[in-house]
């Protein structure tokens, strides 16, 4: 059921549109008609795909995962996927999955939590949340990687977060890389606005570091 929900066009979104947002507002999936009903059907229906997400096999996670995509513009929904248990663990551990489809729905959905400034500390502190975003910042599909780019500048404009970042130096070795090799714009421009919000909020030598290698770039 969930796969033939996850099917329907239940939003207009196309990849080719994709855009760097910093609020709900401006999210890329709008809340529709379609996506109101399918919330109203059931008062469990929600609480019930997220168990699937958490608890079934990768192939239905998968599944409940382009669904999830679809109905991100529904904030209630967004909100009880922070509030259950588990659910933020699963959407890392398909963000490195050898599926380009699992990837690209966990990373746009990442995106989508990204914008609740009060979760980035949460989504933060997800072993693995910050580098396996690089990750496929670096590695990913197109679609993947300006997912994962745009969640990373979100959760970086967070203290915590830049803390992180900042002791993480296979991951700012990879960001700046990507500065100057990456094909993607989406993908340059956020490297760099994450290193710089690191020169910005962290300080100390490892910030000075990064500082000097973007001037280098001219960045």
């Amino acid at each position: 059921a969930i796969r033939a929900l996850s099917l329907l066009p239940l939003t207009d979104f196309d990849p080719q549109d994709f855009r760097i947002v910093h609020s709900r507002t401006e999210w890329l999936f709008a809340s529709s008609r379609e996506t109101l009903l399918l919330l109203a059907a059931s008062p469990t229906f929600s609480s019930g795909l997220l168990q699937v997400l958490v608890g079934a096999p990768p192939h239905a996670q998968i599944d409940s995962l382009r669904l999830l995509l679809k109905l991100s513009g529904e904030s209630s929904l967004v909100l009880l996927l922070l509030e259950t248990p588990g659910t933020l663990q699963v959407l890392v551990r398909l963000l490195g999955l050898a599926s380009p489809e699992a990837s690209e729905h966990a990373a746009g959905v990442l995106y989508r939590l990204s914008l609740e400034r009060t979760a980035r500390a949460l989504l933060g502190m997800v072993e693995g949340s910050l580098s396996e975003l690089v990750v496929v910042m670096d590695q990913g599909s197109s679609v993947a990687q300006n997912m994962a780019s745009a969640a990373l500048l979100n959760l970086a404009d967070c203290p915590e977060n830049q803390a992180k970042l900042k002791e993480a130096s296979s991951s700012i070795d990879v960001l700046l890389r990507l500065i100057e090799e990456s094909a993607s714009p989406t993908v340059r421009r956020c490297a760099a606005g994450v290193l710089r919000m690191l020169v910005d909020g962290v300080g100390g030598f490892k910030a000075m570091r990064i500082k000097r290698r973007l001037e280098a770039m001219q960045v």
